[in-house]
């Protein structure tokens, strides 16, 4: 299942400076949205498909005249429709239900701010992830306003009590997993440190070894 968040949750922290930046960029939804159906061209288009889709020209009255036409339209091909004007006027994918409310009932209804939405895959498995959504007029300030909600989400994740990711020494490591599978075979302190000494050319000690094995276990989550 795939659930989106448009740019900022609010929590109780912050609040206010939260409430700012979501009436900011819903301000420029807004004036995007206008500046849309002030297009003669936009117009033009949203009429025709009014028309071919049974629709007042001037659109639906919301209530018993939307309800008997989505009754009466169920399945419809206007989302098709809609999606191709999103594309002719190069529109983000998050307003197609915009465009379809606006088709039905002449409402210029926005679909949420501009610039950076979350979107979070939760599958009930191990494969849970927050996805960073950004639009052609995200800009380098909406990432620095999102990155609450990206944290937000992140540690919601199922996936956040895994040890987040350490860089490891290539050298170290390879020394480590020498050891280990040597261990793992059974070989004893004293095979270990002449194979050691074989590869490295330096002598090791028995708690050397037993630091490696442990190491390259928590490195790789061994238990």
């Amino acid at each position: 299942m795939i659930m989106w968040w448009p740019l900022v949750t609010i929590t109780m922290k912050n609040a206010d400076n939260e409430h700012k930046v979501i009436e900011r960029h819903i301000e420029r939804s807004q004036q995007r949205f206008m500046l849309l159906v002030n297009r003669d061209d936009f117009q033009e288009d949203v009429v025709t498909i009014r028309v071919k889709w049974n629709i007042p020209k001037k659109g639906l009255k919301t209530g018993g005249g939307l309800s008997e036409w989505r009754a009466r339209h169920h399945k419809t091909g206007l989302r098709v429709d809609v999606n191709s004007l999103v594309s002719k006027y190069k529109l983000p994918p998050r307003w197609n239900e915009a465009i379809k409310t606006y088709i039905l009932t002449n409402i210029p209804r926005y679909f949420g701010p501009l610039g950076v939405w979350t979107r979070v895959n939760v599958s009930g498995t191990n494969d849970d992830e927050v996805s960073v959504i950004l639009d052609p007029n995200t800009t380098r300030q909406d990432l620095i306003d999102a990155w609450p909600d990206i944290e937000f989400h992140l540690k919601n994740l199922k996936t956040r009590n895994r040890d987040k990711f350490q860089r490891v020494n290539e050298y170290v490591f390879k020394r480590g997993k020498l050891v280990y599978d040597l261990h793992k075979k059974g070989a004893t302190y004293q095979e270990m440190t002449l194979q050691l000494k074989k590869r490295y050319s330096r002598d090791f000690t028995q708690d050397d070894i037993h630091s490696m094995i442990k190491n390259y276990k928590k490195v790789m989550g061994i238990n």
